[in-house]
């Protein structure tokens, strides 16, 4: 291809018309930015393509991490719940004034340092947004209200 532009090139050179090499030459350069501006294109349709697919993946990563931190978050209800009941049974006892639970008393007062919290020690949230990549995700219902 670029033989055939060069043969015509200096066919028209030789031919000592200045006008129509003038209009070939603004018609090669008008093919080279045509071919620049579709490969521009092509690549702004991959970087669009590359963060939908990257905004998905945040997008199941969050879906699976709110799993994990409800199930989580539910085995902490129940391991609490079983506490307080303890503790809500030791305050019957101390009101009734019931010394002859004293030792179970005693048992559950050994247990009033048990607790359990949530605590994620790696949290996706926090990863996107140190990461800067949060601009990826997309709002299309507008800013939440406040």
């Amino acid at each position: 291809m670029i033989k055939f532009f060069r043969n015509v090139r200096q066919k028209i050179l030789s031919e000592g018309n200045l006008k129509r090499y003038l209009i070939y030459a603004i018609g090669e350069i008008l093919l080279v930015m045509i071919g620049i501006l579709l490969a521009i294109q092509v690549n702004n349709w991959n970087n669009i393509k590359i963060k939908n697919a990257d905004e998905q993946q945040f997008y199941q990563n969050f879906k699976r991490q709110i799993s994990e931190d409800l199930q989580i978050i539910n085995g902490t209800i129940e391991y609490n719940n079983n506490y307080r009941n303890q503790y809500q049974y030791a305050i019957k006892i101390i009101e009734e004034n019931d010394r002859s639970k004293i030792d179970t008393l005693g048992y559950i007062a050994l247990k009033l340092t048990k607790y359990s919290d949530f605590d994620r020690p790696s949290n996706i949230y926090e990863s996107i947004v140190n990461s800067g990549e949060i601009k990826l995700l997309k709002n299309d219902n507008g800013p939440a209200p406040y």
